[in-house]
């Protein structure tokens, strides 16, 4: 069973004594006792401690007034009772068949079990005031402790079902409503249709036909699968998306055929996690009947038999294919954005470093432009210095000789040059 325990019981009886039994009957592990037992309850026959055997939450309702106060207050607090065994001979106040009209017209999924010892209501009274129900039983007393834990049992697995079912249903909703303004209209319809299905429980065949009747209208993918492997139905949008018909897939090992090869390995990852509980959003790329790849979200759940033991695997998948591609189109252009922005950083810095070796580039050569012109003005004085030189070592010097060299001393403007000269050397 898939348990989501503790499961709250609600014992409305003005007997404190039938409160006691309850709750050792609904306890894991019964409890001899020499101990009388009330009026009309019978003593557990054997005790068989059960460690698989649900939790049940026990509270106490004397009284039809007080029973009604506890499931208002539990359902203030969002904690709904499962199930509520309901006496119908109370010595005060109102008696069961007017304790079950008032908490069923506060909450109308509550599962109730009549406990009578009496005639007071025929079996034809209580249908004639409620209809026909399977939210509605009837235990007689003496009590069969066997027969009390086998019924609460029952109608926890059926309180589990059904929230599967109500959950199960939400995800189609919420997937119907993520599709195209096209489908928008459809997806009402499917709405409604589900909060009838709410509403509507009359017998299991019908729910299965409402169930079928969505999963062929959803444009998900919904695809069952025995243990063995072999697909056991599928849904149009599962033939839409892999090309084959019906036929072709019914029957045939579900896993070989759409993941053969190297693919298998996302198989086998896929049996290890199921075996934590149920697998969500988990992708697979799927080979369709053309040999194309097709990339699948699948939600996974097991459907169990009456035992608990897997009977189905149950798939509901979405083809995200183009929006994988949508996403790494989006990735390649976030690097080749990314590949730009480095490469304009990288320019930048360039004409940064171009920039600070150009200043003192810039500075030097001046430097050395203004010692080379400086050096071609100061060699004609030389050459005027050493011809005057030459000529007093050999007592020829002439007035022209002097005048040359003084000439060629206002020309080359020796103080100045003397005065820079150093400064640009040093700079």
């Amino acid at each position: 069973m898939s348990a989501t325990p503790p499961y709250r019981t609600l014992i409305i009886d003005d007997d404190p004594c039938v409160h006691h039994v309850f709750i050792n009957m609904l306890s894991r592990e019964l409890i001899h006792s020499g101990q009388s037992q009330p009026d009309g309850l019978a003593p557990p026959a054997e005790a068989f401690p059960d460690a698989q055997f649900p939790l049940f939450e026990v509270d106490s309702a004397f009284g039809g007034e007080q029973g009604l106060a506890c499931v208002q207050k539990a359902l203030a607090e969002k904690r709904p009772y499962t199930m509520a065994f309901v006496d119908m001979r109370m010595q005060s106040g109102w008696n069961g068949i007017e304790t079950i009209g008032h908490i069923w017209h506060e909450c109308s999924d509550l599962q109730i079990i009549i406990c009578t010892a009496h005639t007071d209501f025929t079996w034809h009274d209580i249908i004639k005031r409620f209809g026909h129900t399977d939210r509605l039983l009837m235990l007689k007393k003496p009590f069969n402790v066997m027969d009390v834990r086998q019924m609460a049992y029952a109608l926890a697995e059926k309180w589990n079902l059904f929230n599967q079912a109500k959950s199960h249903l939400e995800r189609l909703q919420n997937l119907v409503a993520e599709r195209t303004a096209k489908l928008q209209e459809s997806n009402e319809s499917l709405q409604q249709k589900i909060a009838q299905y709410k509403k509507a429980q009359e017998d299991l065949r019908r729910q299965r036909d409402y169930n079928d009747e969505i999963i062929k209208g959803t444009p998900a993918m919904v695809a069952g699968i025995a243990p063995s492997g072999l697909a056991t139905f599928v849904n149009p949008s599962v033939c839409k998306h892999t090309g084959c018909v019906p036929e072709e897939i019914i029957g045939r090992d579900w896993w070989r055929l759409f993941y053969p090869g190297p693919e298998y390995r996302q198989v086998e990852h896929l049996f290890s996690l199921l075996q934590h509980g149920p697998v969500r959003d988990y992708e697979m790329v799927l080979t369709t009947k053309a040999g194309e790849k097709r990339t699948v979200n699948w939600n996974f759940f097991n459907k169990c038999d009456e035992s608990g033991q897997p009977a189905e695997l149950i798939a509901f998948g979405n083809d995200v294919t183009e929006q994988k591609q949508a996403e790494q189109g989006r990735r390649m252009m976030e690097i080749q954005l990314r590949h730009a922005q480095k490469l304009e950083s990288v320019g930048q810095l360039a004409a940064g470093i171009a920039h600070e070796v150009n200043t003192p580039a810039q500075y030097i050569g001046d430097n050395i432009r203004f010692l080379q012109q400086s050096f071609a003005r100061i060699t004609p004085l030389l050459r005027q210095h050493e011809r005057l030189l030459r000529a007093i070592k050999e007592n020829a010097a002439t007035p022209e000789l002097v005048a040359g060299l003084e000439q060629a001393l206002r020309e080359c403007d020796l103080n100045f040059l003397i005065a820079e000269t150093p400064r640009a050397i040093e700079q």
